[in-house]
């Protein structure tokens, strides 16, 4: 009698998670299907963008490990977090790139494990971005890792709570709302879109932070659009409000500036400056749309006058100086960004460490490029500008060094960064 007390336990605790299973999937699903996500769009001379993370519903079965190519010899482990550290499960997370944006290669996705962790096999050497986001939230968090044959590139995405941006659209029917974060991480740009419906209301889910908005006809809605836009902010867990009002897109004509990553794949964001040749002054600076292209008016005069075009994408630059044709199509090929294959040494071994990069484009004027925090005593960098670049470590145990190197287009670097002791603050006696 108590055994068959027992095996009625047993089944109702099995019949239980059954349904708790069943009922967390169909609320993944629920979610991702309410709120806007980010859309593909399909770009002249038939390349495709980067494809958004798929639906929830449609992803729910993928696994922690996923394979990109069969034979390619690099791999990416990485960890996904939330705000407050904790590991986050069931996470939706991209390969989007890889191979230095190599094109033709399809993304590909998996799901974090019940303790955070996600793999990447298969993995071509070079630059790679990845994404990471929520079910259900237009927008995630992108890092750029350089992937070696060597060992595994190893990552940390923290993902932030989410708020909702909710507001109204007058002006052209229909209409899109277009969202760009103002401050670009280290990765690729992210653009997402909210569909508005016949009432001229729109609803998005997006990461705590602040953002470039602006409307514009369904057809057109371009992230590049030269349209004022609006800007805001979005907190965590709570509703911002913003109205807006959808302006016609403006037909410009003049030549087309194709930026294109080492590997051929559309640079999507990169900063382009126009200046006349043998002038450093920049005459206009702009951006590439997700497509890699950007339009230089007819109106700008400059058709046919000796010019230099720089973009830039990350660490990854490209130039072109000669006459500015008055239409058709300019493609400026990125190179690849250099590359740092470092330690850390100096006294005890070293457990961890936090690292931030800094670069210099003008000299002895230093910006901060990324900072990482790192296990172990060593890291790799990639993407990394052809300018001066300084690296400065601090271990957990108060320790810290410091290094500068110049490297070249593509150029791989090992260095050693040297740890100096802790400084302890000097104690004044007490006065009796």
């Amino acid at each position: 009698m108590r055994r068959a007390g027992l095996w009625v336990v047993v089944v109702a605790f099995v019949a239980a998670f059954g349904v708790t299973l069943w009922l967390v999937r169909e609320m993944r699903h629920a979610v991702a299907t309410s709120g806007a996500v980010a859309v593909p769009i399909n770009t002249p001379g038939g390349t495709t963008a980067p494809p958004a993370l798929a639906p929830a519903g449609a992803a729910d079965h993928l696994p922690a490990s996923a394979q990109a190519t069969p034979g390619a010899p690099g791999a990416i482990e990485g960890l996904v977090t939330g705000a407050d550290g904790r590991p986050l499960a069931g996470v939706r997370v991209q390969l989007a790139s890889r191979g230095d944006g190599r094109a033709g290669l399809a993304p590909v996705e998996a799901r974090t494990g019940f303790d955070g962790r996600f793999a990447f096999g298969g993995v071509e050497p070079g630059r790679a971005v990845v994404v990471a986001a929520q079910d259900g939230v237009a927008l995630g968090t992108s890092r750029a890792v350089q992937v070696l044959a060597s060992a595994p590139a190893r990552l940390e995405l923290s993902l932030p709570e989410a708020g909702l941006l909710e507001g109204t659209v007058g002006g052209e029917s229909p209409a899109a709302v277009v969202v760009v974060p103002l401050h670009l991480g280290p990765g690729p740009g992210q653009v997402a879109r909210a569909t508005v419906d016949r009432g001229g209301a729109y609803r998005i889910s997006l990461p705590a932070g602040q953002y470039r908005v602006h409307a514009a006809p369904a057809a057109l809605a371009r992230a590049d659009l030269r349209v004022t836009p609006a800007f805001t902010a979005v907190a965590a867990g709570k509703t911002t409000r913003l109205d807006l009002k959808a302006l016609p897109a403006t037909k410009e004509e003049g030549v087309t500036v194709r930026v294109l990553e080492p590997g051929g794949a559309p640079a999507a964001g990169a900063a382009v400056t126009v200046s006349r040749a043998g002038d450093e002054r920049v005459a206009f600076a702009s951006a590439a749309g997700e497509d890699g292209t950007l339009v230089l008016a007819r109106e700008m005069g400059m058709a046919g006058q000796a010019v230099t075009l720089r973009a830039r994408a990350g660490g990854r630059t490209g130039a072109f100086t000669g006459p500015l044709p008055a239409e058709g199509e300019l493609r400026l090929p990125l190179q690849p960004g250099g590359t740092v294959e470092g330690d850390v040494k100096g006294g005890a071994p070293v457990a961890g460490f936090a690292l931030t990069v800094e670069a210099a484009p003008t000299p002895g004027l230093w910006r901060a490029v990324e900072s990482l925090r790192l296990t172990g005593d060593r890291f790799v960098l990639g993407d990394l500008p052809p300018e001066p670049v300084r690296l400065t470590v601090r271990t957990d145990d108060g320790r810290a060094g410091a290094a500068e190197v110049t490297l070249s287009p593509g150029q791989v670097v090992r260095l050693t960064v040297a740890l100096h002791p802790a400084v302890t603050p000097a104690v004044t006696p007490a006065s009796r």
